[in-house]
């Protein structure tokens, strides 16, 4: 049977999402760049508490993807200007502040083919969750017209893998995906209806 891997993106960040001066933040790196003129005007403070928190952020391995907690001077809102969403120049590197869920990666065989609650409406051969795969891809866009609660009510029946970026021992895999095929050829995972190598020995995120 065919396993449907994705990273989810496309996640918006809204009224429930926490500030991240506040417990546990979620940043993407958007671009290996400055931000420029897109850095946001936070705060001296700051900028210099949310930057010190990335760059010592256990995920600090992970390219793409970091979790992060603040520690220090760090105000969510000042002048008009908020922490909510904002980039920050990490040593010459661009990050932002992201949904907490945002580039997760999960097992969906359950979405893709019953739980979705869209599926109904369209034939197997435009089933709207296998398309990314069945196209190639490896990544679930979340869709800007759908409200963020269709997402938010449906992730408890995911299977969490991973960030992507992340490196995962196979014993940590869902049981969904310990199978015999992703144990023979442990340094690849099988997304939707194609086998994608992982870019180092035990990545699968």
């Amino acid at each position: 049977a065919n396993s449907y891997v994705y990273a989810v993106d496309g996640l918006r960040l809204d009224g429930s999402t926490p500030s991240p001066c506040t417990g546990v933040s979620r940043w993407l790196l958007v671009q290996v760049a400055p931000c420029g003129a897109d850095e946001t005007a936070l705060d001296s403070a700051t900028k210099t508490t949310l930057a010190s928190a990335i760059r010592s952020s256990a995920d600090a391995n992970n390219p793409n993807v970091r979790d992060v907690v603040a520690s220090g001077t760090c105000t969510t809102s000042s002048s008009g200007v908020s922490a909510i969403g904002a980039k920050v120049d990490v040593d010459g590197d661009c990050w932002q502040h992201a949904h907490p869920l945002a580039l997760n990666v999960y097992e969906m065989n359950q979405w893709a083919v019953t739980d979705h609650p869209g599926n109904a409406n369209f034939n197997e051969q435009n089933n709207p969750i296998k398309a990314f795969a069945r196209a190639g891809g490896t990544t679930l866009t979340f869709p800007a017209s759908h409200m963020m609660s269709r997402f938010t009510s449906s992730v408890g029946g995911f299977s969490l893998v991973g960030k992507l970026g992340d490196s995962v021992k196979y014993t940590d895999l869902p049981s969904s995906l310990q199978t015999d095929k992703v144990a023979w050829r442990f340094d690849a995972v099988e997304i939707g209806e194609a086998v994608a190598a992982c870019r180092t020995a035990g990545e699968v995120a």
